[in-house]
């Protein structure tokens, strides 16, 4: 172990001299309270957090998407007596006492791999040069669009806690309490929640985030478990209260995710992690552990399942088709109509992939967060508008476009292609969702919104239309109205077309009623 030590900090020195100057940018970062350059997409509640959490004396780390530790709060630094030049990157495990380094690390980096919460226990060295036992919670952070980039860890000095026996519980216990009421100020910025489980008075306490996640005011709590498991979902419950007793009796860790429902009927998804402490003589003592909300990013996870999915299959059709009917004619002679019938079909399926990874891609580009090129020039939208619809009617499709334009319209500063992207889309959803050939109504006049003259185009259909239910999720990456498969498409037409509108400094208003029809309406700004 020790020669591994010795080459781990070899490597860290190589690593830490490749940060070079950058060491010295983190920490004017950190003095200015300004967001980290590994987390691009900081909210303000997270820039809050960074200012809260550097004048806590807790321990508080954040790394970046390569694992690296990218800044360490002052109550790290005095802890350790170390500079942050010191601690930044893999510098922090030099404190790491010997025995506990090599486990520290292995967990360290399979959860983080995993973009999993995690709680880690080992002695880290005091600035008076004492080894005091820690438990470092990481928990994975997400910007916006649900997508990772880092971490954040709040460490709690468990030594106290880790050498008392029954007699010595109370007073480590209330000791614990007061690190754990500095903490409180930094996990709610961060969205998470602490519990602390007495398992010898059977009390449970919870912070101010706690009581935030379940939605329940302190008069109404019982400071039992049961106030935790009443909340469980039905069909997680048994499941979730079987994995806290096999933490409590030391079968297997507390790591796990469930449901819960809130009060007014909504539900929740929550991921916990727990660490239980023993007396000498092995008995579980309390039990301290974390809560944290992950609905949204739960349910993006199941939609882009959904989407694979989906794509495979729109993507799996037309190629099958290609592929069938290319074989047909490089190993047999048809007629001249057989071979055409042939070639349009072909056509006509290399249309639709190319219309599906086109899509596809231009979700990607969003995924990424790459700046698109948009072409703006003042335009006639009338007769853009106009040419399109004209192209959509088809034989193939009876549905037919009722266009009205107002005469006289001004021209809007628009990108001509992704306009015409966005109503295309639109056009395309309404074919689609309207039955018996119903035709489309499409409606372009200027019209004055919010004290701003802005052009209106609306576009109505007398198809299926959405629930309220559904609506809600219209803009949702991979969400699909319709469910069966029977309706082509990816689910992300109205999000590229929410993405181009607020590109163009618009807005979109919906209007449905199912069994009824849809109604969209694009507000595109007029310049004075």
């Amino acid at each position: 172990m020790a020669d591994k030590f010795s080459d781990r900090r070899g490597l860290m020195a190589d690593r830490r001299s490749v940060l070079g100057e950058s060491a010295q940018a983190d920490t004017l970062l950190i003095k200015t309270a300004a967001p980290l350059k590994n987390f691009p997409s900081l909210s303000s509640s997270m820039t809050q957090f960074y200012a809260v959490a550097d004048n806590s004396p807790a321990l508080i780390w954040t790394a970046g998407t390569d694992g690296l530790c990218n800044w360490f709060n002052k109550g790290w630094l005095e802890f350790t007596g170390r500079t942050m030049a010191q601690e930044l990157g893999n510098g922090w495990t030099e404190g790491v006492h010997p025995q506990d380094f090599q486990p520290c690390v292995d967990q360290y980096l399979k959860h983080f791999k995993a973009h999993e919460e995690f709680l880690i226990e080992y002695r880290l060295r005091r600035s008076d040069g004492q080894y005091r036992w820690i438990l470092d919670s990481g928990t994975p952070v997400f910007d916006a669009d649900v997508k990772f980039i880092g971490y954040n860890g709040v460490c709690f000095d468990i030594h106290d806690r880790k050498e008392s026996d029954d007699n010595k519980l109370e007073r480590a216990q209330s000791a614990q309490k007061s690190s754990e009421n500095r903490l409180a100020l930094v996990t709610h910025d961060a969205g998470i929640g602490i519990w602390d489980y007495n398992l010898v008075t059977n009390e449970l306490v919870w912070d101010d985030s706690m009581f935030e996640l379940y939605h329940v005011a302190r008069d109404k709590f019982s400071k039992t478990v049961d106030a935790w498991e009443n909340a469980l979902h039905p069909e997680d419950c048994q499941r979730a209260k079987d994995e806290l007793m096999a933490g409590i009796h030391n079968i297997k860790p507390f790591h796990t995710q469930f449901r819960i429902v809130l009060p007014d009927g909504e539900v929740r998804y929550i991921k916990a992690t727990a660490k239980v402490f023993f007396s000498e003589a092995g008995k579980p003592l309390s039990m301290i552990g974390t809560n944290r909300d992950v609905t949204d990013i739960t349910l993006v996870d199941r939609m882009k399942s959904e989407f694979i999915a989906t794509a495979a299959h729109e993507l799996r059709t037309p190629m099958t088709s290609i592929f069938g009917y290319t074989e047909l004619l490089k190993s047999m002679d048809f007629d001249a109509e057989t071979q055409k019938e042939m070639i349009d079909t072909i056509y006509d399926q290399s249309k639709a992939m190319i219309g599906l990874l086109n899509d596809i891609l231009d979700m990607a580009k969003m995924e990424a967060e790459v700046a698109e090129i948009y072409y703006m020039k003042p335009q006639p939208i009338g007769a853009i508008l106009k040419a399109l619809a004209e192209t959509l009617v088809t034989p193939d499709n009876h549905n037919k476009v009722i266009l009205e334009i107002t005469p006289n319209l001004p021209d809007v500063n628009v990108d001509k292609t992704r306009i015409e992207q966005a109503v295309r889309n639109l056009l395309d959803n309404a074919f689609k969702f309207s039955p018996n050939h119903e035709p489309i109504n499409m409606q372009v006049t200027e019209v004055m919104q919010n004290q701003q003259r802005k052009l209106l185009i609306a576009i109505e259909d007398h198809g299926i239309g959405m629930k309220s239910e559904q609506l809600k999720h219209v803009y949702d990456r991979f969400y699909r109205v319709d469910q069966t498969g029977i309706v082509p498409g990816t689910g992300l037409g109205m999000a590229i077309v929410r993405e181009i509108i607020t590109h163009h400094g618009g807005t979109i208003e919906i209007e449905s009623k199912f069994g009824v029809g849809t109604k969209v309406m694009l507000y595109l700004p007029v310049d004075e």
